[in-house]
Protein backbone atom coordinates (compact mmCIF):
# COMPACT_ATOMS: atom_id res chain seq x y z
CA UNK A 1 0.00 0.00 0.00
CA UNK A 2 1.32 3.44 -0.99
CA UNK A 3 -0.40 6.45 0.62
CA UNK A 4 -4.11 5.87 -0.08
CA UNK A 5 -3.57 3.35 -2.89
CA UNK A 6 -3.47 -0.42 -2.44
CA UNK A 7 -2.03 -2.70 -5.13
CA UNK A 8 -3.47 -6.20 -5.45
CA UNK A 9 -2.15 -9.10 -7.56
CA UNK A 10 -5.10 -11.05 -8.96
CA UNK A 11 -3.71 -14.02 -10.87
CA UNK A 12 -4.88 -14.28 -14.47
CA UNK A 13 -6.66 -10.93 -14.12
CA UNK A 14 -3.37 -9.09 -13.58
CA UNK A 15 -3.42 -6.47 -10.83
CA UNK A 16 -5.70 -3.75 -9.54
CA UNK A 17 -4.99 -0.36 -7.99
CA UNK A 18 -7.55 0.40 -5.28
CA UNK A 19 -8.19 3.75 -3.63
CA UNK A 20 -8.67 3.09 0.09
CA UNK A 21 -8.89 6.71 1.25
CA UNK A 22 -12.37 5.80 2.44
CA UNK A 23 -11.79 2.34 3.96
CA UNK A 24 -15.51 1.60 4.13
CA UNK A 25 -15.86 2.21 0.39
CA UNK A 26 -12.69 1.16 -1.49
CA UNK A 27 -12.73 1.92 -5.21
CA UNK A 28 -10.81 0.31 -8.08
CA UNK A 29 -9.13 3.20 -9.90
CA UNK A 30 -6.91 1.33 -12.36
CA UNK A 31 -5.93 -2.14 -13.54
CA UNK A 32 -3.45 -3.91 -15.77
CA UNK A 33 -3.65 -7.40 -17.26
CA UNK A 34 -0.25 -9.09 -17.30
CA UNK A 35 0.54 -11.85 -19.82
CA UNK A 36 0.97 -14.55 -17.15
CA UNK A 37 -0.45 -15.10 -13.67
CA UNK A 38 0.18 -12.19 -11.30
CA UNK A 39 1.01 -13.83 -7.97
CA UNK A 40 2.61 -10.96 -6.08
CA UNK A 41 4.02 -7.50 -6.70
CA UNK A 42 6.30 -4.79 -5.38
CA UNK A 43 5.73 -1.07 -5.95
CA UNK A 44 8.50 1.53 -5.93
CA UNK A 45 8.20 5.08 -7.21
CA UNK A 46 6.40 4.93 -10.58
CA UNK A 47 7.03 1.24 -11.30
CA UNK A 48 5.21 -1.93 -10.32
CA UNK A 49 7.29 -5.14 -10.37
CA UNK A 50 5.05 -8.19 -10.84
CA UNK A 51 5.96 -11.81 -10.09
CA UNK A 52 3.97 -13.07 -13.09
CA UNK A 53 4.55 -16.83 -12.67
CA UNK A 54 6.95 -17.39 -15.58
CA UNK A 55 8.39 -13.88 -15.80
CA UNK A 56 9.09 -10.66 -13.96
CA UNK A 57 6.99 -7.89 -15.47
CA UNK A 58 7.81 -4.20 -14.92
CA UNK A 59 4.82 -1.90 -15.37
CA UNK A 60 4.74 1.90 -15.40
CA UNK A 61 2.09 3.26 -13.02
CA UNK A 62 3.14 6.90 -13.43
CA UNK A 63 -0.16 7.99 -15.00
CA UNK A 64 -3.57 6.74 -13.97
CA UNK A 65 -5.40 5.26 -16.93
CA UNK A 66 -2.17 4.92 -18.93
CA UNK A 67 -0.43 1.92 -17.43
CA UNK A 68 2.00 0.15 -19.76
CA UNK A 69 4.70 -2.50 -19.70
CA UNK A 70 8.22 -1.08 -19.50
CA UNK A 71 10.15 -4.34 -19.61
CA UNK A 72 10.15 -8.02 -18.68
CA UNK A 73 12.47 -10.96 -18.17
CA UNK A 74 11.68 -14.68 -18.20
CA UNK A 75 12.57 -16.69 -15.09
CA UNK A 76 13.67 -20.34 -15.13
CA UNK A 77 10.73 -21.57 -13.03
CA UNK A 78 7.49 -20.31 -11.50
CA UNK A 79 8.05 -17.12 -9.49
CA UNK A 80 5.93 -16.28 -6.47
CA UNK A 81 7.32 -13.08 -4.99
CA UNK A 82 9.61 -10.14 -5.71
CA UNK A 83 11.40 -7.57 -3.56
CA UNK A 84 13.29 -4.60 -5.03
CA UNK A 85 16.25 -2.80 -3.45
CA UNK A 86 18.35 -0.23 -5.28
CA UNK A 87 19.01 -1.57 -8.79
CA UNK A 88 18.22 -5.22 -8.06
CA UNK A 89 15.03 -7.26 -7.91
CA UNK A 90 15.08 -10.46 -5.85
CA UNK A 91 12.64 -13.05 -7.22
CA UNK A 92 11.59 -16.17 -5.29
CA UNK A 93 11.06 -19.09 -7.68
CA UNK A 94 9.69 -22.57 -7.13
CA UNK A 95 11.17 -25.57 -8.87
CA UNK A 96 9.20 -26.96 -11.79
CA UNK A 97 10.67 -30.45 -11.36
CA UNK A 98 10.36 -31.14 -7.63
CA UNK A 99 13.94 -30.09 -6.93
CA UNK A 100 15.20 -27.15 -4.87
CA UNK A 101 13.78 -23.70 -5.50
CA UNK A 102 15.85 -20.61 -6.29
CA UNK A 103 16.35 -16.92 -5.66
CA UNK A 104 16.93 -15.05 -8.90
CA UNK A 105 18.74 -11.70 -8.79
CA UNK A 106 17.72 -9.33 -11.58
CA UNK A 107 19.49 -6.11 -12.53
CA UNK A 108 16.70 -3.56 -13.04
CA UNK A 109 18.89 -0.46 -13.40
CA UNK A 110 17.41 -0.23 -16.91
CA UNK A 111 13.74 -1.18 -16.40
CA UNK A 112 13.25 -1.60 -20.14
CA UNK A 113 15.89 -4.35 -20.23
CA UNK A 114 16.02 -6.28 -16.93
CA UNK A 115 18.66 -9.01 -16.81
CA UNK A 116 19.20 -11.99 -14.50
CA UNK A 117 22.74 -11.53 -13.18
CA UNK A 118 22.97 -14.17 -10.44
CA UNK A 119 20.99 -16.90 -8.73
CA UNK A 120 21.00 -19.13 -5.67
CA UNK A 121 19.70 -22.51 -6.81
CA UNK A 122 19.82 -24.51 -3.58
CA UNK A 123 16.81 -23.07 -1.73
CA UNK A 124 15.34 -26.20 -0.12
CA UNK A 125 11.54 -26.11 -0.22
CA UNK A 126 9.10 -24.13 -2.38
CA UNK A 127 9.97 -20.40 -2.10
CA UNK A 128 6.77 -18.39 -1.64
CA UNK A 129 7.98 -15.12 -0.15
CA UNK A 130 11.16 -13.04 0.10
CA UNK A 131 12.07 -10.11 2.33
CA UNK A 132 15.26 -8.05 2.27
CA UNK A 133 16.76 -6.65 5.47
CA UNK A 134 20.31 -5.40 5.77
CA UNK A 135 22.73 -7.64 3.89
CA UNK A 136 20.35 -10.59 3.78
CA UNK A 137 17.45 -11.98 1.80
CA UNK A 138 15.05 -14.06 3.90
CA UNK A 139 13.10 -16.64 1.90
CA UNK A 140 10.01 -18.45 3.20
CA UNK A 141 10.16 -21.90 1.60
CA UNK A 142 7.03 -24.04 1.96
CA UNK A 143 6.93 -27.79 2.53
CA UNK A 144 6.77 -30.25 -0.32
CA UNK A 145 6.81 -33.97 0.39
CA UNK A 146 9.12 -35.21 1.78
CA UNK A 147 10.98 -31.90 2.27
CA UNK A 148 10.41 -29.77 5.37
CA UNK A 149 10.00 -26.08 4.68
CA UNK A 150 11.55 -23.21 6.59
CA UNK A 151 13.42 -19.93 6.34
CA UNK A 152 16.48 -19.75 4.09
CA UNK A 153 18.95 -16.89 4.54
CA UNK A 154 20.96 -15.60 1.59
CA UNK A 155 23.89 -13.20 1.93
CA UNK A 156 23.37 -10.50 -0.72
CA UNK A 157 26.05 -8.05 0.43
CA UNK A 158 27.46 -8.61 -3.06
CA UNK A 159 24.43 -9.05 -5.36
CA UNK A 160 26.57 -10.61 -8.09
CA UNK A 161 27.82 -13.35 -5.73
CA UNK A 162 24.94 -14.28 -3.41
CA UNK A 163 25.28 -17.33 -1.17
CA UNK A 164 23.04 -19.38 1.11
CA UNK A 165 24.41 -18.88 4.64
CA UNK A 166 21.73 -20.17 7.03
CA UNK A 167 18.61 -22.32 7.16
CA UNK A 168 15.95 -23.05 9.78
CA UNK A 169 13.17 -25.63 9.39
CA UNK A 170 10.04 -24.28 11.07
CA UNK A 171 7.48 -26.58 12.76
CA UNK A 172 4.70 -25.58 10.36
CA UNK A 173 4.50 -24.69 6.67
CA UNK A 174 5.99 -21.21 5.93
CA UNK A 175 3.92 -18.90 3.74
CA UNK A 176 5.34 -15.45 4.47
CA UNK A 177 8.34 -13.74 6.05
CA UNK A 178 9.18 -10.30 7.45
CA UNK A 179 12.46 -9.17 9.01
CA UNK A 180 13.61 -6.14 10.95
CA UNK A 181 17.00 -5.90 12.60
CA UNK A 182 17.94 -9.41 13.72
CA UNK A 183 14.32 -10.56 14.18
CA UNK A 184 12.61 -12.69 11.55
CA UNK A 185 8.81 -13.16 11.65
CA UNK A 186 7.44 -16.20 9.83
CA UNK A 187 3.79 -16.85 8.93
CA UNK A 188 4.06 -20.60 9.55
CA UNK A 189 0.56 -21.69 8.45
CA UNK A 190 -0.92 -22.35 11.90
CA UNK A 191 1.41 -20.17 13.99
CA UNK A 192 3.60 -17.09 13.98
CA UNK A 193 7.24 -18.02 14.49
CA UNK A 194 9.66 -15.33 15.70
CA UNK A 195 13.30 -16.14 15.04
CA UNK A 196 16.53 -14.30 15.79
CA UNK A 197 19.22 -14.27 13.12
CA UNK A 198 22.70 -13.95 14.61
CA UNK A 199 25.58 -13.72 12.15
CA UNK A 200 28.51 -15.79 13.43
CA UNK A 201 32.10 -15.30 12.38
CA UNK A 202 31.40 -12.55 9.87
CA UNK A 203 31.60 -8.79 9.98
CA UNK A 204 28.19 -7.23 9.52
CA UNK A 205 28.04 -4.78 6.63
CA UNK A 206 25.19 -2.44 5.64
CA UNK A 207 23.43 -3.80 2.58
CA UNK A 208 23.88 -1.66 -0.50
CA UNK A 209 25.71 1.01 1.46
CA UNK A 210 28.94 2.51 0.18
CA UNK A 211 31.00 -0.37 -1.21
CA UNK A 212 34.40 -0.19 -2.83
CA UNK A 213 34.07 -1.06 -6.51
CA UNK A 214 36.19 -3.90 -7.85
CA UNK A 215 37.47 -4.92 -11.25
CA UNK A 216 35.91 -8.31 -11.89
CA UNK A 217 34.09 -10.52 -14.35
CA UNK A 218 31.21 -12.57 -12.91
CA UNK A 219 30.04 -16.00 -14.05
CA UNK A 220 27.57 -15.70 -16.92
CA UNK A 221 23.91 -16.49 -16.19
CA UNK A 222 22.51 -18.93 -17.08
CA UNK A 223 25.39 -21.36 -17.48
CA UNK A 224 25.18 -23.75 -19.29
CA UNK A 225 22.93 -21.92 -21.77
CA UNK A 226 21.29 -22.59 -25.11
CA UNK A 227 19.64 -19.45 -26.45
CA UNK A 228 21.27 -16.52 -24.68
CA UNK A 229 23.31 -15.67 -21.62
CA UNK A 230 24.05 -12.51 -19.63
CA UNK A 231 27.61 -11.52 -18.72
CA UNK A 232 28.00 -9.18 -15.75
CA UNK A 233 31.15 -7.27 -14.87
CA UNK A 234 32.26 -4.52 -12.55
CA UNK A 235 34.64 -1.64 -13.25
CA UNK A 236 36.54 0.01 -10.40
CA UNK A 237 37.34 3.07 -12.53
CA UNK A 238 35.90 4.55 -15.74
CA UNK A 239 37.69 3.90 -19.01
CA UNK A 240 37.81 2.16 -22.37
CA UNK A 241 36.82 -1.51 -22.20
CA UNK A 242 36.29 -4.44 -24.53
CA UNK A 243 34.25 -7.56 -23.84
CA UNK A 244 34.89 -10.34 -26.34
CA UNK A 245 33.96 -13.99 -26.87
CA UNK A 246 36.53 -16.60 -27.93
CA UNK A 247 36.19 -20.28 -28.84
CA UNK A 248 38.45 -23.05 -27.49
CA UNK A 249 40.95 -22.54 -30.34
CA UNK A 250 41.49 -18.92 -29.26
CA UNK A 251 39.59 -17.51 -32.22
CA UNK A 252 37.64 -14.29 -31.63
CA UNK A 253 34.00 -15.01 -32.52
CA UNK A 254 32.16 -11.98 -31.17
CA UNK A 255 32.90 -8.53 -29.75
CA UNK A 256 30.08 -7.54 -27.40
CA UNK A 257 31.39 -4.23 -26.04
CA UNK A 258 34.01 -1.80 -27.32
CA UNK A 259 33.40 1.55 -25.64
CA UNK A 260 34.18 3.91 -22.79
CA UNK A 261 32.12 3.05 -19.71
CA UNK A 262 31.73 4.53 -16.22
CA UNK A 263 32.75 2.74 -13.04
CA UNK A 264 30.13 0.39 -11.60
CA UNK A 265 28.14 -2.71 -12.55
CA UNK A 266 27.48 -3.50 -16.21
CA UNK A 267 25.84 -6.31 -18.17
CA UNK A 268 26.00 -7.56 -21.75
CA UNK A 269 23.94 -10.23 -23.47
CA UNK A 270 25.26 -12.83 -25.91
CA UNK A 271 22.93 -14.83 -28.13
CA UNK A 272 25.43 -17.54 -29.08
CA UNK A 273 26.07 -16.08 -32.54
CA UNK A 274 29.17 -14.74 -34.26
CA UNK A 275 29.73 -11.30 -35.80
CA UNK A 276 27.85 -12.39 -38.94
CA UNK A 277 24.87 -13.49 -36.79
CA UNK A 278 25.52 -17.16 -37.54
CA UNK A 279 24.69 -19.71 -34.85
CA UNK A 280 27.78 -21.18 -33.24
CA UNK A 281 28.16 -24.83 -32.31
CA UNK A 282 27.76 -26.24 -28.82
CA UNK A 283 30.89 -26.21 -26.72
CA UNK A 284 33.12 -24.23 -24.39
CA UNK A 285 33.62 -20.51 -24.98
CA UNK A 286 35.49 -17.82 -23.08
CA UNK A 287 34.53 -14.25 -22.27
CA UNK A 288 37.43 -11.80 -22.11
CA UNK A 289 37.16 -8.43 -20.37
CA UNK A 290 39.98 -5.99 -21.12
CA UNK A 291 40.49 -2.61 -19.44
CA UNK A 292 43.37 -0.37 -18.46
CA UNK A 293 43.36 -2.27 -15.14
CA UNK A 294 44.06 -5.61 -16.80
CA UNK A 295 42.38 -8.58 -18.47
CA UNK A 296 39.98 -11.17 -17.04
CA UNK A 297 38.64 -14.42 -18.53
CA UNK A 298 35.67 -16.64 -17.71
CA UNK A 299 34.54 -19.99 -19.15
CA UNK A 300 31.04 -20.63 -20.52
CA UNK A 301 29.28 -23.73 -21.84
CA UNK A 302 26.78 -23.49 -24.69
CA UNK A 303 24.49 -26.47 -25.29
CA UNK A 304 22.29 -26.33 -28.38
Amino acid sequence: MIDTLAYEALGSVGFWIVNVAAPAAPTVVDSFRTPGIAIDLFVRDTLCYVADYDSLQIISIARSGSLYRVGAVAVPSSCYDVFVVDTFAYVACQSSSGNDGSLQIVNVSDPSSPQIVASVDNIVGDPLDVWISGSYAYVAAADYSPVEGGVRVVDISDPLSPSLVASYDTPGDPRGVFAVGDLVFVADYDSLQILRHVAVGVEEKPAFGPRALRFRLAQNQPNPFSGFTVISYELATPGEITLEIYDVTGRLVRKLVDAAQPAGLHTAMWNGRDEASRKLASGVYFSRLTTESGTLFDKMLMVR
